[in-house]
């Protein structure tokens, strides 16, 4: 009986640390892409030597933060290869696999 109280505590443990890896990724791509490129923008302007923001500048910071939520959606929708786990699943008419 143990043991089965070891393996929650362990399985709680890993979901509690990747719900904290996940919060930590939207935070980073959410904020740190846009800055990302609005910093991209500055080093433009300033090589310009503009002192306001010009619209071609605006243009590439916007175009710039799609074209890489775009890189993002589509590398994380790349096709996976199934584990063991899950290739009863994509097989299985319902989805759901076979019942143990």
């Amino acid at each position: 009986m143990p043991e089965h109280d070891e393996s929650k505590v362990k399985r709680a443990s890993g979901r509690t640390a990747r719900f904290f890896v996940e919060i930590a990724a939207a935070a980073a791509i959410g904020a740190g892409i846009p800055l990302l490129w609005i910093w991209i923008g500055s080093l433009i302007q300033s090589s310009r030597g503009a002192q306001h923001v010009e619209g071609s500048t605006a243009a590439i910071i916007f175009v710039g933060i799609l074209a890489t939520y775009v890189v993002i959606l589509l590398i994380a929708a790349a096709p996976r290869p199934a584990t063991p786990g899950t290739a009863a699943c994509a097989t299985s008419p319902t989805g759901l696999g076979p019942r143990s």
